[in-house]
């Protein structure tokens, strides 16, 4: 009634660990490889940057969250600006309007376009990509030391 087991063949077992760390002759994941902490080897030629999608998720929940993500970024953003032009002084301000844009401006330029460069020449984002979004940047932190001038 009890039948023996018979020992598995390790060609199954060796064929599946191979092709999952190598493709291309290239070995991929693993520990003691060399690779990154993504477990893929940054050397890879197509290796592409993390876009968070997952299978179940749908592209309307996933513009969602960032535009929500985005909207956080912002909020926390203007919330220092203020705190900066609070700490100024409402009569300083009045008399030295440009201090908003120079406020700003500066925030863009010695902080968010000096971390979104880094991450984006981390991520191998080609030139162009990583210049439009710093100006991006640029542009939406000026557009708050406008609109904190407007309602100043």
């Amino acid at each position: 009634m009890h039948k023996s087991a018979e020992p598995a063949s390790k060609a199954p077992l060796q064929e599946l660990v191979t092709k999952g760390e190598r493709h291309g002759g290239r070995k991929l994941a693993g520990r003691g490889s060399g690779s990154s902490s993504r477990g893929v080897d940054r050397g890879a030629p197509h290796r592409t940057a993390f876009s968070g999608r997952t299978p179940d998720r749908s592209r309307k929940a996933e513009l969602a969250g960032n535009y929500a993500t985005a909207i956080i970024v912002f909020l926390i953003g203007a919330t220092m600006l203020g705190h900066s032009f609070a700490r100024i002084g409402s009569e300083t301000l009045a008399v030295k309007p440009w201090l908003y844009f120079m406020q700003s401006g500066g925030v863009a330029l010695a902080f968010v376009v000096p971390a979104v460069w880094i991450t984006h020449v981390h991520n191998r984002v080609e030139p162009l990509r990583r210049v439009i979004d710093c100006l991006f940047w640029i542009v939406s932190y000026l557009g708050m030391g406008i609109v904190f001038w407007a309602l100043g």
